[in-house]
């Protein structure tokens, strides 16, 4: 369809208003005797019974705006995102205003609680629907970044093929609450810079040695390690393993912390990283398998189903465990809003869940035979000709952050982990910082209380 772009005359000192560049006309010979005093928003949301309307109050009056219109081939363009026709104006060639006011939504033919916003005005594939309370914002439809607009909603309509629908009780409905942060999240240029720059630098760290390090702490506690390592003569001095330990897990420490600041790491980084603090933090883990396959006979007993475990902890016995570590970026611990009082976990909390358990599944089911297929497949994967055991097969998930929770929402994050705490150890990463606060402790007191009189 085509289109025509229209925006308003540049102001006088040569530079165009980024909100009132709407219209694209060329300035009229006669002035409008109409325009928008300085305290009316271009543009605004109205609702009556029937109709989602957009008012909009043009700088320079709304003549120019019926001019424009005769002139568009077929549609034009409102606020960068708009695309309306003639019909779409309520208020066509109305004397005396100042504004224009167009039909974006009609009441829903199939639930009246909805604004149906047709699809063709955001040029998405799908009809978008408002909930008839909520509070509809110029925000939610426009992102300004690099000197353009960018249409929020054709962002999110190319990751789905069904419709959105804001607000409301609709089972798969968008809570207010969460689009608002969804156009929170959209990024200004100066955080995309920082982005970039990040990930260009994880890279370039591989190959110049110029580049600042991220890692440079690690490699001064290293050297402090070194220097407060005890010596063969020192067996009995439980001081010095002390110091070694403090300064090795407060590095450990310090790097997470760096890292839960970064934000633009790879979820492949957050698995290298994690693995390793879990492997000193559980110590019952000698070794850790990524992709391991296995043939399961659950989803058809027919025959056999390839499965690529994605990691796979192994005990000091060889007992096999699994674990889903994902960024902290990936998801809150809940959704927003409540149910009978309760919070409930997430979706990707949930799907994290749900595949764990799903993959548990297989290898107890799989038995002796599994256990025997996995040490043929994978000879000296362990030390010491240890082999693979199943039995009894648990997880670790790592996910999210806690430090923000409300009282009521670390009550019933309780409750989440004691309901799997059979099939998995839920963990969050400030969960992981307090495990190294605390070893810290430990090894900054002395973990063995000495003997009354002693």
């Amino acid at each position: 369809m085509n289109s025509t772009r229209i925006k308003e005359p540049e102001s006088e000192n040569g530079e165009a208003n980024e909100l009132e560049g709407l219209f694209h006309v060329q300035p009229s010979s006669s002035k409008s005797m109409h325009r928008r005093p300085k305290n009316v928003a271009p543009i605004s949301f109205v609702k009556n019974d029937d109709e989602l309307l957009l008012v909009y109050s043009p700088k320079n009056g709304a003549k120019f705006v019926d001019e424009t219109i005769e002139s568009a081939d077929e549609c034009y363009v409102v606020g960068g995102v708009f695309r309306f026709i003639k019909d779409d104006i309520k208020d066509y060639g109305a004397e005396a205003t100042a504004s224009r006011t167009f039909i974006i939504g009609k009441k829903d033919s199939t639930d009246d609680n909805y604004y149906r916003l047709p699809s063709r005005i955001l040029s998405i594939k799908h009809d978008l629907l408002f909930y008839k309370d909520v509070e509809v914002n110029i925000a939610w439809f426009s992102h300004y970044y690099m000197n353009s607009r960018i249409s929020i909603f054709q962002k999110i309509a190319k990751m789905t093929d069904e419709e959105i629908i804001i607000g409301g009780p609709q089972s798969n409905a968008i809570p207010q609450e969460s689009w608002e942060k969804i156009v929170s999240l959209f990024p200004c240029e100066t955080e995309v810079s920082h982005y970039i720059e990040s990930r260009v630098e994880s890279i370039l760290r591989e190959y110049l040695p110029t580049i600042k390090e991220g890692t440079s702490l690690l490699k001064q506690y290293l050297a402090k390690l070194r220097r407060k390592a005890p010596s063969a003569n020192s067996v009995a001095d439980w001081k010095a393993f002390d110091a070694y330990e403090f300064e090795k897990y407060k590095c450990l420490r310090d790097l997470l912390v760096k890292m839960l600041d970064e934000e633009t790491l790879f979820e492949s980084d957050w698995e290298d990283y994690i693995l390793r603090f879990i492997l000193l933090l559980y110590p019952q883990y000698i070794f850790v398998k990524q992709q391991l396959v296995i043939h399961e006979r659950v989803t058809d007993p027919k025959k056999s189903t390839l499965r690529r475990l994605d990691l796979a902890l192994f005990t000091v016995e060889g007992h096999l465990d699994l674990i889903e570590i994902k960024r902290p970026s990936v998801g809150s611990l809940f959704r927003l809003g409540h149910d009978h009082d309760n919070n409930i976990p997430s979706l990707a909390l949930s799907k994290t869940i749900m595949q764990l358990e799903k993959y548990i599944l297989y290898l107890q089911k799989g038995g002796y035979e599994l256990e025997n297929e996995l040490n043929k497949e994978n000879p000296g994967l362990l030390p010491n000709n240890t082999t693979i055991k199943i039995n009894n097969p648990r997880g670790i998930i790592v996910f999210g952050r806690s430090n923000s929770l409300s009282h009521d929402q670390i009550a019933d994050f309780q409750v989440i982990r004691r309901k799997f705490a059979h099939i998995a150890d839920i963990i969050t990463y400030d969960d992981l910082l307090k495990r190294f606060t605390n070893i810290l402790a430990k090894f900054s007191t002395g973990a063995v209380q000495p003997r009354d009189g002693g």
